[in-house]
């Protein structure tokens, strides 16, 4: 089980949820994070709507949201023709 839940966490991408920065400090932090060569990661920011749903939850819909964003670049990089394989 263990082992099952460690390669299921290696294929997702990961999670960094902010809290307590302003717009232009998470857009800062975000801008910057590729230069620390960690792996690429999904920022999520903590909102007073969403600080009491459950943790699960929580990914799941960040992880939705995510998939839609990357959907949506890929077309519009494939309809006007920047996106290389």
């Amino acid at each position: 089980m263990v082992g099952e839940v460690a390669m299921l966490a290696r294929q997702l991408p990961r999670i960094c949820f902010l809290s307590g920065l302003t717009g232009e400090e998470m857009m800062m932090f975000i801008d910057t994070f590729p230069e620390t060569g960690l792996e690429p990661a999904v920022f999520a920011a903590l909102v007073p709507n969403s600080a009491d749903t459950p943790l699960r939850e929580l990914v799941e819909e960040i992880m939705g949201d995510h998939e839609m964003l990357v959907k949506s670049v890929f077309t519009v990089a494939y309809m006007t023709g920047t996106f290389r394989v």
